[in-house]
């Protein structure tokens, strides 16, 4: 689904080309598009990349692309799989002095590296399996990643059209009723995307991004 697609329909909608231009509506279509991967595990963005360990170092860097839930890890050295752990004191307690060395077993992604147990006595190669980021969005002919073309149209569209008639509105005393209509639309695509979600068998973690 291409960006020019869904900002033909909410230009269509605001009737304000100076409100709703097209670099406005795809920085909205990034703000939605990251709220989305953080709230849920969105099947687009599952990929796989390859970690490499040096002789004697305890970590590496995460991929460029690297968003979270490191799920799987294969190390293809040792022909073995590898555990994520998923507490950082249960890590530790591996080895808390960390000076054990062998072949990697374990791996804890901590903030923009992945720590491995034990500390590898030769270069070690894991192949890692997580969710990325989005590709951001910049011009109108990119296409929208992380969704379904069906859900990626009426997701970005109804939260693009929620943020920019909150605009439009914000003097109207009383009810804002096209806001209120975007907003409700919108729930109903959350909705959706959950569905899809549980369906393809990943999970929603906690859809708050989009709360006040």
């Amino acid at each position: 689904m291409l960006c020019s697609t869904i900002i033909a329909v909410i230009q269509n909608k605001v009737q304000d080309n100076l409100l709703a231009t097209d670099a406005r509506c795809i920085a909205l279509f990034n703000d939605c598009m990251s709220k989305l991967a953080a709230d849920f595990l969105l099947p687009e963005l599952a990929t796989w990349d390859e970690l490499v360990f040096e002789i004697g170092e305890a970590s590496t860097e995460t991929p460029a692309d690297f968003h979270r839930q490191l799920s799987m890890c294969y190390n293809q050295t040792a022909a073995r799989e590898v555990l994520v752990e998923r507490s950082l004191a249960a890590f530790q307690a591996l080895d808390p002095a960390g000076t054990r060395t062998g072949s990697i077993c374990r791996v804890f992604p901590f903030q923009q590296e992945v720590a491995c147990y034990p500390i590898p006595t030769a270069a070690e190669t894991i192949k890692a399996w997580y969710f990325r980021h989005p590709s951001e969005l910049t011009a109108s002919d990119d296409v929208i990643d992380g969704l379904p073309d069906d859900l990626a149209k009426d997701a970005l569209a109804d939260y693009a059209l929620r943020e920019l008639f909150d605009e439009i509105e914000d003097d109207v005393t009383g009810k804002k009723p096209n806001t209120l209509y975007f907003t409700q639309r919108f729930e109903r695509d959350l909705q959706r995307i959950s569905r899809y979600v549980n369906f393809s068998g990943a999970k929603t973690v906690q859809a708050t991004s989009f709360r006040p």
